[in-house]
């Protein structure tokens, strides 16, 4: 079961999943982190100008991609 949680990163708000222990980044907690639009992140990782997700969730209706909190902090302050 999965938990939601509201972390402070980089000097803004991220939303992550706490699942299995580990803090997940979805990609709406992506781009709150980076402070862009949910779209513009889809957008990029159709481009391939995104890291691979390192981990997928199965939401009943579709597979949302997660990243590791960490990973998603280090790419927001690298862009």
């Amino acid at each position: 079961m999965s938990e939601s949680s509201r972390e402070q990163g980089a000097g803004k708000a991220i939303y992550a999943e706490r699942i299995g222990g580990a803090e997940w980044v979805s990609t709406g907690g992506l781009a709150k982190l980076a402070g862009v639009s949910s779209a513009y992140i889809r957008q990029l990782r159709a481009a391939g100008k995104l890291p691979e997700p390192e981990s997928l969730m199965d939401d009943g209706s579709r597979t949302l991609p997660l990243w590791s909190a960490a990973s998603a902090e280090a790419w927001a302050k690298s862009r």
